[in-house]
Formats: structure tokens, C-alpha cells, sequence
């Protein structure tokens, strides 16, 4: 399989490229980034290592890929070769590569091929509604192009060092939608299957990444990020009121989980105590300032926090410390961070939470609004 992998940063370089490798069906693998110093180095390189995090630190060298720029991409490849493209450029960002998935589409129906797109993206669905997106600009044959959605999970902490070299959590999943993989190409071993991609995405999305900027507003809400490690704070002998936070929370959303489909119980508990297991992780250096970024749209309707919440209003669940989430979410004012600094100036303006709500929340309603307040 010839693959295409839209982003060389963290998860690219540490999750995506080596889970495909290590399937043994790619024959070639490009990265393609905007970052021409990072291209560069990858083809300077040739090679780099993949280090997890545990007492062992096993770790595995990825190599025989190619690196290109974005802008690179027409007159350095055959669009009509590609099987598989792949992103983890982050979802706000597809727009940007609308045009190229275009004439990927275009040339592959030319010859008559199968392309699959997996947008590896943390939210719900979205190699689905990153379809819908170009089928407003372009009527593709869908038999033949396949947006497969997928529920990606791995731990990859910030790495300001300037090395190839990328260090993961020992943990991961990848998990695709059965329902929409093209029947005339085979799986690949390194990624699971499912008929019910909904509830994998929804379990992991609500309860990890959901769970993650929870701890991270709650912390900022309580000392301003004293202790920057999420471990640390996590790990405290002294302090449990984090930890006892986590487990409630995930305790909460699983119960949601457990409502909105039907999911196993005895599966869930085993998530929360794999969830709480990862962030406690001692080798896992992960600053809270990176978990909580990009506050405003965590904090959508259709998002980690408050869809869940609307469940688990309208079935009458326990949601405590999921409302007191969005309430230090939309307090969340740190001044070094693009959102806090927004949230920060609403806050000096001595707005009401009820203005904040309707200011940073699309389409939220009166109703919703007193739930949360109540």
C-alpha cells in the first residue's frame, strides 16, 4: 500500500507512521507537512526512533518514508497511486487541505482506484463530516472513495527538543469503522474494527480527552498550574482532591456512555481504571497548559463536555463534576494561552457567567444555560 500521512509533527511522527509500518502492507509512506525545516530533516535523516515511556523504554526505528511539503504534493507524487491518505493535522485545519483531497479523488476515479481517508483527528466522526465538506465542492463516487471513520488514541507528550526522536505512552488504539472499509481492500493488522465506530469514538472522546481539560481547568481554577505536570498533581500523596476529581468524572461519563449505547459495564470500569492508569503514568511528562488549549471549542455543543452533559440532563445522571467542568472551562483565563486570553478579557469586563456562555458557546439556549447555573 502507498500511503500519504498529512501532518510530521507528534502523533505523525509517533502514533500514525508506526502503528501502518508495523502492519508490513506499506510499501510507501510519505509525510507531508508546511514545516520545510522539519521535512528536511526527515529526509536528512532517514530514520528516527520511536522511545515509550515506561520502566522498560522499548523502543522501535521507523524508516523508509518519504518527506515532502504540502506544496510539493502534485509534482512529486502520483495522486492516482496513493491507497490511503491519512491526517493528524488537527480538524480545525482540513480546510486547508480540501483542494488536495479533491484531485486526489479526481485522479483516482480517472483510473478507476480506491481511495480511503482517515482523518485521525481527536472529536466525533470527523473524517465523516470532512466528506461532507467536499462533497459540497465535488459529487464523488462514493463506492469507490471511502472516508472511513476512525477513534484514535495515544498519549504523546510536548517535545520541545528539536530531534526527530519522539517519546509515546506504551498505550495505544486505533479503531475504524468496519461499516464504510472498502470490501475489495484488505484490513490492516495494526488497526481494529468495529460495527459500532459511534460508541468507540463517543467512550473515547467523552471520558479520556474529555477527562483531560477537565483536570486541566480544574487545576488552573485551583492554583494557576503550581504543579505543571499532570502526574505530579495526580500523583500528590498529600493532596487527593485531583485524583478523587478524575475518578468521579470518568465515573459520570461512563454512566452516559453506558446510557447512549448501551455499552458494557464491566468494559467501561476497565476504562476508567486504564484512563486513570495513563495519566498517573510517572514517565509520562504531560504539562497541563497543553492539555488545556483550545478551550473554546472543547466547549461546543457538539463537543467532549457538553453533549455528554445534555445526555446526561436529559436521563436525569449524575453530572456534578461534569457541570463543574464547563464552569472552570469558561473561567479558564490564562493570559498565555489564545482562548484564556479571550476568556480572560470577558472576565475583566466582569461578565456574568451566563454572558460568557452565550459569548463562547454557539447556539446554547436559555435552557441549557439554567442547567448548568442550577
Amino acid at each position: 500500500m502507498k500511503i500519504l500521512h498529512y501532518g510530521a509533527g507528534n502523533i505523525g511522527r509517533g502514533f500514525i507512521a508506526p502503528i501502518l509500518f508495523d502492519s508490513n502492507k506499506v510499501t510507501e509512506f510519505y509525510f507531508a507537512d508546511t514545516n520545510q525545516e522539519l521535512i528536511n530533516k526527515l529526509n536528512n535523516e532517514s530514520s528516527y526512533e520511536v522511545i515509550e515511556l515506561s520502566e522498560v523504554n522499548k523502543s522501535k526505528i521507523v524508516n523508509g518514508y518519504k518527506a515532502i511539503l504540502v506544496s510539493e504534493i502534485k509534482e512529486k507524487i502520483n495522486l492516482s497511486d496513493i491507497d490511503i491518505i491519512t491526517t493528524s493535522i488537527g480538524s480545525n485545519n482540513l480546510k486547508y487541505i480540501k483542494e488536495d483531497i479533491i484531485n486526489f479523488i479526481k485522479e483516482k476515479e480517472k483510473d478507476n482506484k480506491t481511495l480511503i481517508i482517515m482523518c485521525c483527528e481527536n472529536g466525533e466522526k470527523v473524517s465523516s463530516s470532512f466528506e461532507k465538506d467536499i462533497s459540497k465542492e465535488y459529487l464523488f463516487n462514493k463506492e469507490m472513495i471511502k472516508f472511513v471513520d476512525v477513534m484514535v488514541d495515544r498519549i504523546v507528550p510536548n517535545d520541545t527538543s528539536n530531534e526527530l526522536n519522539i517519546k509515546v505512552e506504551p498505550y495505544f488504539s486505533w479503531v475504524a469503522d468496519e461499516n464504510n472499509w472498502p470490501k475489495q481492500v484488505e484490513k490492516l493488522s495494526t488497526i481494529n474494527y468495529t460495527k459500532n465506530i459511534d460508541a468507540e469514538i463517543c467512550k473515547k472522546v467523552w471520558m479520556l480527552n474529555g477527562s483531560h481539560a477537565a483536570l486541566a481547568w480544574k487545576e488552573w481554577k485551583r492554583n494557576k498550574f503550581s504543579k505543571k505536570i499532570i502526574n505530579v498533581a495526580l500523583n500528590d500523596s498529600n493532596d487527593k482532591t485531583l485524583l478523587d476529581f478524575l475518578k468521579n468524572y470518568l465515573l459520570e461519563m461512563s454512566q452516559i456512555v453506558e446510557v447512549a449505547f448501551n455499552y458494557n459495564r464491566k468494559e467501561l470500569d476497565k476504562f476508567i481504571e486504564s484512563v486513570i492508569s495513563r495519566f498517573t503514568n510517572i514517565y509520562i511528562k504531560d504539562d497541563f497548559e497543553r492539555v488545556a488549549r483550545n478551550t473554546i471549542k472543547k466547549l461546543q455543543l457538539d463537543e467532549r463536555i457538553l453533549k455528554p452533559y445534555l445526555i446526561s440532563v436529559k436521563n436525569n445522571l449524575d453530572c456534578k463534576n461534569i457541570k463543574e467542568t464547563i464552569l472552570n472551562g469558561i473561567t479558564y483565563n490564562n493570559e498565555k494561552d489564545d482562548d484564556g486570553l479571550i476568556i480572560s478579557n470577558l472576565l475583566k469586563n466582569n461578565s456574568s457567567n451566563d454572558l460568557i456562555l452565550k459569548t463562547l458557546i454557539k447556539g446554547i439556549s436559555d435552557d441549557i444555560i439554567n442547567a448548568i447555573n442550577n
